[in-house]
């Protein structure tokens, strides 16, 4: 799905991604959430998110405090369900 082209024009401007910062919006930059370190695919597949992440992901601040709400967890899922091919 698409909806009317970029700000710049030429690409259509992908439908439900979050726009969040204003000063970006303005020049055409898109924003999403992605799950922390690793995601779960509808039908129980996992992907990595950080693939580089070593001890890092131990002390990863979006695994951390509010980013492990329901609801921000489930909206970074999403996010990255978005970015991955069917199949």
């Amino acid at each position: 799905m698409s909806s009317p082209v970029s700000p710049q024009g030429g690409v259509p401007r992908p439908t439900r991604l979050l726009t969040q910062n204003r000063e970006l919006k303005a020049i055409g930059v898109w924003n999403w959430s992605l799950p922390a370190w690793a995601g779960r695919l509808p039908d129980g597949r996992t992907y990595n998110t950080c693939p580089a992440a070593g001890i890092c992901a131990q002390v990863c601040y979006a695994r951390n405090g509010s980013y492990l709400w329901p609801v921000v967890r489930d909206r970074a899922q999403l996010g990255g369900h978005r970015l991955l091919p069917a199949g």
